[in-house]
């Protein structure tokens, strides 16, 4: 990495936890540069816009999530369908084991639901962060189906589309009601529709 990449992932660390925080519109670019400790006007030395900024900033949350927990999709093992929950689960303990975690909520549903209705550089950015999801639980239901274990009756497609739209739905429950309630009764009714029949 050169030393621009390194200063732009330098700023990146040090400020994007007041965008995830307070939200886009809320976060001005001096609170940015300040927080990374620059002069506001050098923060445009590193990035073209705000815009810019927020794109890089959330791509860098996605990458640090994937980092940390979609291994689990790749470890065979254990059983696909003890991938996906332990997917979930391993995400609650790491992101929203706590009252000031749930608070803030998902950066990427955080944004979406902020800015994908008027913003379709984020818009686009998000639904590409969420298919990725998506398609690493349907691969999972596919893999269950070939062993022969039938887990819905439900399309595998839909399934998935399901699951994700359903944690994204809980993560911003937990956030209203200040609580990972609403995440453990996610787990537990996945589990139950993930049963595999015999």
């Amino acid at each position: 990495m050169d030393k621009r990449s390194h200063k732009k992932l330098e700023i990146i660390e040090k400020s994007f936890n007041e965008m995830h925080l307070y939200g886009y519109n809320a976060t001005g670019v001096k609170t940015i540069a300040s927080t990374a400790k620059i002069a506001k006007g050098s923060l445009f030395n590193y990035f073209e816009s705000k815009e810019d900024y927020g794109v890089q900033a959330l791509t860098y949350y996605h990458n640090q999530l994937k980092e940390k927990s979609w291994d689990i999709f790749e470890d065979k093992s254990i059983s696909a369908r003890e991938r996906i929950i332990g997917y979930f689960r391993n995400e609650i303990d790491l992101n929203y084991d706590d009252t000031t975690k749930i608070s803030k909520g998902c950066f990427v549903g955080n944004i979406a639901q902020e800015l994908a209705g008027v913003n379709e550089v984020f818009r686009c950015l998000t639904e590409k962060m969420i298919n990725e999801l998506i398609l690493k639980i349907e691969s999972c239901i596919n893999e269950t189906i070939k062993n022969e274990k039938y887990i819905s009756d439900i399309e595998s497609s839909k399934l998935s589309k399901f699951i994700v739209s359903s944690w994204y739905g809980s993560l911003l429950t937990a956030k209203v009601q200040n609580s990972k309630y609403p995440l453990e009764v996610f787990c537990q009714v996945i589990e139950e529709i993930l049963d595999v029949k015999k």
